[in-house]
Formats: C-alpha cells, structure tokens, sequence
C-alpha cells in the first residue's frame, strides 16, 4: 500500500493473496526470471510504466482512509437500519 500511495508502479508475485486485495492492478510474475525480464522490458520502455502508474493510484485511492471510512459508515448505518426493524 506505500508504493501504491506514492504512485510507485507495483510488481508482485502472482500469488492469490495479491489477486484478492489488488484486483489486477499490478504486473504479475511467476519467479525472479519473469520479474527480471519484465523490469528489463520496463527499462527499455519506460513508457509502459503509465499504466502501472496509474494502477498504483487507483490502489491508493481504493484504500485511502477516506475511502475506508466511507466503506465503514455506510456498513454500520446499514446495520443499525437493521436493527431498528
């Protein structure tokens, strides 16, 4: 979340613990040799890093603690609407 916050493109292990939280916003690798090749690619292309670039910022913005509070009120308003009834 701190690299996403400074809008640092983000590259992660294509585990599924990443895949849950970040949805695809990140350049997936298998292993080392596949991270290598992709940050080979980068430096020839820097170019190709605006996309990533913005990923990250969608990221930040995704768990922004003022996004997270939004989240949060409408969740327990919602249940008090509930318990109400």
């Amino acid at each position: 979340m701190e690299a996403a916050s400074c809008e640092a493109p983000i590259m992660l292990r294509d585990l599924d613990l990443y895949k849950v939280i970040l949805e695809g916003n990140y350049r997936p690798t298998t292993d080392v040799e596949e991270m290598k090749e992709a940050i080979l690619e980068y430096r020839a292309h820097p170019e190709s890093l605006k996309e990533l670039k913005e990923k990250a910022k969608a990221i930040s913005r995704e768990y922004s603690e003022e996004h997270l509070l939004e989240i949060w009120l409408k969740f327990y308003r919602e249940q008090a609407a509930l318990g109400k009834k």
